[in-house]
């Protein structure tokens, strides 16, 4: 018996396989990423709008969205440059090429800063004013009357666009539901609270505590205590002493004011000796705790441009400064969403970025194509982010003078952008570009 078995372990020994030099091992735990650039040349009617205008608002970096209704994916930039106002326009997707939709002439913005989805079917856009030609200036200061809140409804292949009736800076805007009427209200920079009831909006501009210096330009709506009834935050900006860099939490009394709960200027922006003025906050569960945490984005001078700063919430309602995120030493990027470009149920940060002259290339050197690996930062479930190591290099001639970032109807990172050249008086072309990453 014990030769049989010998003999056994001598065939099996044979048959195995010569063992492999560990040099030739070439284990891939990183799919190859693909860069796939698509770019469509768009016709645009001129009758129905002037090419320095359509110029101005391709170019302008906010408040632009895409979505897909019935199968059909569409892009919609706001018409808001800071030239003068303009309208909102709709591009569509068919047979692969984006083409020209709709023109909206009975609405009118002008340097929009966000826009925000309240549901699958409606979002929001915050014009903020701005405008900064020479004339504009000299008759109107840096921010121009007569721009708005709008709530945006998708209508099939159309728009229908509901303007709500208090004019101003609207720098920012958030929503919920903040007296529990089950409608949604609003709040803004430039509104206060806009409440909305069975009969229209109700505006009101006085139970909000005053600000100081330069006004709050970010805000946010969420139930921080679970209590049933919303918070609202508000994120300083540049030299809005005492709260330079920080933010605040107002809670709604019982005489319907709100009344300042919590403050904060735990920052790590201290350490650099710049000055920053938040543009945008989201909260958001990014460490899976069941607690809120919150993002403050913001634009100045110091180590960047531009941060985003993160802060854990804690059990009793306060925060803590975990991480800033810079783009120091890299390109600048003004917008920002929140996306699960990885697929494994954590938000991650991706930033848009923009350029201007004759379009975006990101990447040291010009003939590199454009970089797109400082823009994604991972979230690795417990609210720690960090920047692909991924090199994302494609070396397409297309160029950009924007980056927005989306996931497209195939859950696919996809970053689009529009490019509008003028060769001569009657001569023009306009494009629209979209570069889809796979195997992130």
């Amino acid at each position: 018996m014990k030769r049989i078995l010998f003999l056994i372990l001598i065939i099996l020994a044979s048959c195995e396989k010569p063992p492999i030099d560990s040099d030739e091992i070439i284990i891939d735990y990183n799919p190859k990423i693909e860069l796939n650039v698509l770019q469509s040349n768009l016709s645009i009617p001129t009758s129905v709008i002037e090419y320095s205008l359509l110029r101005e608002s391709i170019d302008w970096q906010h408040g632009n969205f895409y979505y897909v209704s019935g199968g059909n994916e569409y892009l919609l930039i706001p018409g808001a440059g800071t030239e003068r106002k303009g309208n909102p326009i709709l591009f569509k997707k068919q047979n692969n090429s984006w083409t020209f939709h709709k023109i909206y002439n009975d609405v009118e913005m002008e340097g929009v800063r966000q826009g925000y989805w309240i549901n699958d079917s409606r979002f929001i856009i915050a014009d903020a004013a701005e405008c900064y030609s020479q004339s504009c200036l000299d008759e109107f200061g840096i921010v121009r009357d007569g721009s708005y809140l709008w709530v945006v409804d998708i209508v099939g292949d159309d728009l229908s666009f509901q303007k709500i009736p208090k004019d101003g800076y609207h720098h920012d805007v958030s929503f919920g539901d903040l007296d529990n009427d089950g409608d949604l209200d609003y709040v803004s920079t430039g509104a206060g609270i806009v409440y909305q009831t069975s009969n229209g909006f109700n505006i009101d501009s006085e139970s909000l505590p005053p600000s100081w210096g330069n006004i709050f330009f970010a805000v946010e709506i969420v139930d921080l205590d679970g209590d049933g009834y919303s918070e609202i935050i508000q994120a300083s900006y540049v030299d809005s002493e005492p709260l330079v860099h920080g933010f605040r939490v107002l809670k709604r009394n019982n005489n319907e004011q709100y009344d300042i709960v919590y403050e904060s200027t735990e920052t790590k922006h201290q350490t650099y000796n710049g000055m920053y003025g938040a543009n945008w906050i989201r909260a958001k569960d990014i460490n899976s705790d069941g607690l809120y945490d919150l993002l403050i984005q913001r634009e100045g001078n110091g180590i960047s441009e531009n941060t985003m700063e993160i802060y854990f919430g804690k059990s009793d309602g306060t925060f803590t400064s975990k991480q800033l995120i810079t783009n120091n030493g890299n390109i600048k990027w003004l917008t920002a969403e929140l996306l699960d470009v990885d697929v494994d149920g954590d938000l991650d940060i991706v930033f848009g970025a923009h350029g201007g002259g004759s379009g975006l290339r990101l990447g040291s050197r010009y003939e590199d194509g454009f970089r797109l690996e400082n823009l994604i930062y991972i979230n690795d479930g417990f609210g720690n982010f960090e920047r692909i190591s991924n090199e994302l290099v494609s070396t397409s001639s297309y160029t950009f003078n924007k980056f927005i970032p989306y996931m497209n109807k195939n859950n696919e990172l996809t970053f689009w952008g529009g490019l509008a050249e003028s060769y001569t008086a009657s001569e023009s072309s306009v494009y629209i570009s979209e570069v889809i990453i796979k195997n992130l």
